[in-house]
């Protein structure tokens, strides 16, 4: 399935996997956000490819959700909410059908649904790398407009970075962890 079949089907697709509309909502919004980048570049950029690459990037992230987290149950919509035991247990097939990562799951859910592979490519794991404590990200354009398209939405919609980054810490309890990974013993 090529990117511009990805687009034009991806109600269908969306509606294949177990996506809550919180999610759909957040991989249309970086879908969107990349789209604009790209757009305003003055090298040429595939819009198509990096726009059906967003609006699939997050199609496995039910394995990971918490779902029996009350605080992280608040970001699923209100019918969502309501079907929350179907999402639980189709949270518990997903992990059957594809493993416990996320990540894995994104790129397995990619190859079902015939994507190219350059697309593939640009959801793939690693377009971050730490050196010497710093952040390396990937060589390629498209990997870069995605990763900073993602990191500008959050559950409320497009925010700034810096908004992001501090609800992704609290959400994912990143400031705890490390706090409690200085004070352990090895």
């Amino acid at each position: 399935m090529q990117a511009a079949e990805i687009i034009s089907k991806i109600q269908e697709i969306h509606a294949k996997y177990p996506v809550p509309k919180n999610l759909k909502r957040h991989m249309t919004l970086v879908a969107g956000v990349s789209e604009q980048i790209a757009n305003s570049f003055q090298i040429p950029i595939d819009a198509k490819t990096l726009v059906a690459a967003a609006l699939i990037h997050d199609l496995g992230n039910i394995i990971k959700m918490k779902l029996f987290d009350s605080e992280l149950i608040n970001l699923l919509d209100k019918e969502d909410q309501k079907n929350l035991k179907q999402f639980q247990e189709k949270q518990k097939e997903f992990i059957k059908l594809y493993g416990d990562n996320a990540e894995e799951a994104n790129l397995l859910i990619a190859k079902e649904i015939e994507a190219p592979h350059n697309l593939i490519e640009l959801i793939s794991p690693g377009t971050i790398t730490l050196h010497n404590g710093k952040a390396i990200i990937s060589a390629d354009i498209m990997r870069q407009i995605l990763l900073y398209s993602d990191l500008r939405v959050a559950p409320q919609g497009v925010v700034s970075l810096n908004e992001r980054l501090n609800e992704y810490a609290k959400r994912y309890k990143i400031n705890e962890n490390l706090e409690k990974s200085k004070h352990s013993k090895i």
